[in-house]
């Protein structure tokens, strides 16, 4: 038997089907992962997506990283900058995130603005004396102390956390391994005190001293402020 196509009186139904693009997620650098959806953390991938479609991806910072910026194909959340979306899928694609080590603010200055000057150093970084600097995530800035004539340091204080090395009297303090944001340091400065000695040559008498705003002494040694 022979058939002819198309056969009389029969139906066909044609199908198509939509495209699907190659769309690339990758980390520019170091510093984190990136994944779609809830798949698995990577620094870099592909996934199918349908003509029209829509793909959401999540930066992952590594510990003292965050975003510092995604290509410019995607859309940011503007409540999470570690979400981002590609929209309308029509051609391949290729999506980035960049990361970025984290910046700490630390203020300095010195204590009721007496008796000398701070300046900070961050690792890495140059000499400061406007009473800020940014310190990277994990690294330290040593401060240090320069008292004016006649005066020598007092006391060193951090808040939150505490010097390395340093501190106490020195002219120098260091914060390592800085992780937090809004370090607060100050140095206090005093004045200076010398030691007077006093006797009577050949004790036939006694003598006493009084220092200004001190108290009288006949003990033969008094501390008399610069």
């Amino acid at each position: 038997t022979s058939s002819t196509f198309p056969e009389e009186n029969a139906e066909y139904t044609a199908r198509w089907d939509l495209n699907s693009y190659l769309v690339t997620y990758t980390v520019d650098g170091a510093g984190g992962k990136i994944k779609v959806g809830s798949g698995t953390s990577t620094t870099n991938g592909t996934i199918p997506v349908t003509h029209g479609g829509n793909v959401t991806f999540t930066a992952e910072p590594d510990t003292g990283y965050e975003v510092d910026s995604w290509s410019s194909n995607v859309t940011v959340s503007t409540s999470d900058n570690k979400k981002a979306t590609l929209s309308n899928v029509t051609e391949a694609k290729t999506v980035t995130v960049k990361f970025k080590k984290k910046v700490y603010n630390v203020t300095f200055s010195v204590e009721n603005s007496v008796g000398g000057t701070i300046k900070a150093r961050p690792e890495g970084g140059s000499e400061n004396t406007t009473g800020s600097v940014s310190v990277e995530h994990g690294k330290k800035v040593t401060f240090t102390a320069a008292p004016n004539t006649g005066y020598e340091v007092e006391s060193w204080t951090v808040s939150p956390g505490s010097f390395e090395s340093g501190g106490g009297t020195s002219t120098t303090a260091t914060l390592s391994g800085v992780t937090t944001n809004e370090i607060d340091v100050k140095v206090k400065f005093k004045l200076k005190k010398h030691a007077v000695t006093f006797s009577v040559d050949g004790g036939n008498g006694t003598l006493k001293a009084k220092p200004e705003g001190g108290s009288e002494n006949t003990t033969g040694s008094v501390s008399v402020e610069h």
